[in-house]
């Protein structure tokens, strides 16, 4: 999966208005088809007054490359006394232009799909698993997709939310997943590159809820960005990035892309070797 993210912000009063002006492109490993899709709206309200809440609202197109296969998503913006808060609706369409799937449900949820004309049934090269009371099925595979039957809503996507008990992380509801992408030890610290977000004195201090450290070097960091832009507006240089190289993404000649030079991994295993001959030597010494 590749991502280009950038977010347009508008402050509304009591509200932030958040558009994506990003693009996703997933290929599947099995079939090497790739699918693009754009952003969707987001809004979180009573930032200043009330209780904090998010609405996530507005289209979603989601295209295979090199068909004219479509999927396109509505999510409904919440109403008066939360009507249609959660919902999403749409339709998945083959390369004739015909509806072969029907789309709805919540995303903090569950989204169902139902098939709306006969197709072909999936052949499977084993048993669908079965799984107890209580186990979430995190690792499902191809022969665990259920057969879609004509008019039969199937379930697609479930919401899946484990979260962290571990201090400090589930005093800020954080789950599992986020606990681990957060999580890094003295072997990861000798190869991850200085920009690594883990390694921020700020994110560090948040963790042991030294809230007024983490604002210091917050305020810190953001204060040599702006010195070091500085000197680079008046050498007249413009910021280049290490790992990717700016271009347009190929269905979107008006948006920006970036492609990854796959040095990221080359300068990551170099930094490994290194380590590793560092403890080595360390080792011997000792003996």
């Amino acid at each position: 999966m590749e991502v280009f993210h950038e977010v347009k912000t508008k402050f509304t009063g009591n509200a932030v208005d958040a558009e994506p002006l990003s693009r996703a492109r997933v290929t599947l490993k099995t079939s090497g088809a790739q699918y693009t899709y754009g952003g969707i709206h987001s809004t979180c309200h009573c930032i200043l007054v009330g209780r904090m809440w998010l609405d996530v609202h507005g289209d979603i197109k989601i295209e295979e490359i090199g068909t004219t296969r479509v999927c396109n998503l509505t999510a409904t913006k919440c109403g008066w006394f939360s009507r249609g808060w959660h919902e999403v609706s749409g339709q998945a369409q083959d390369t004739d232009g015909n509806v072969t799937f029907q789309i709805e449900g919540k995303w903090n949820e569950v989204i169902n799909a139902t098939r709306k004309i006969a197709g072909p049934k999936l052949v499977r090269s084993g048993s669908p698993k079965t799984f107890p009371a209580g186990v979430i099925p995190l690792d499902k595979t191809f022969n665990d997709i259920p057969d879609f039957e004509v008019g039969v809503p199937t379930p697609v996507w479930e919401n899946i939310t484990i979260v962290c008990e571990e201090e400090p992380y589930c005093t800020w509801n954080m789950t599992d997943f986020a606990r681990k992408l957060c999580f890094f030890d003295d072997k990861y610290r000798a190869i991850l590159p200085p920009t690594d977000t883990r390694l921020r004195k700020d994110r560090m201090a948040l963790e042991e809820k030294d809230y007024a450290t983490a604002a210091v070097e917050k305020l810190a960091l953001e204060e040599e960005q702006r010195r070091q832009k500085r000197i680079r507006e008046v050498k007249g240089e413009e910021w280049e990035i290490k790992h990717f190289v700016k271009t347009t993404f190929p269905q979107y000649p008006e948006q920006v892309w970036y492609d990854f030079k796959d040095n990221y991994w080359q300068a990551r295993e170099e930094r490994k070797k290194a380590y590793e001959a560092e403890a080595e030597e360390f080792v011997f010494e000792e003996r």
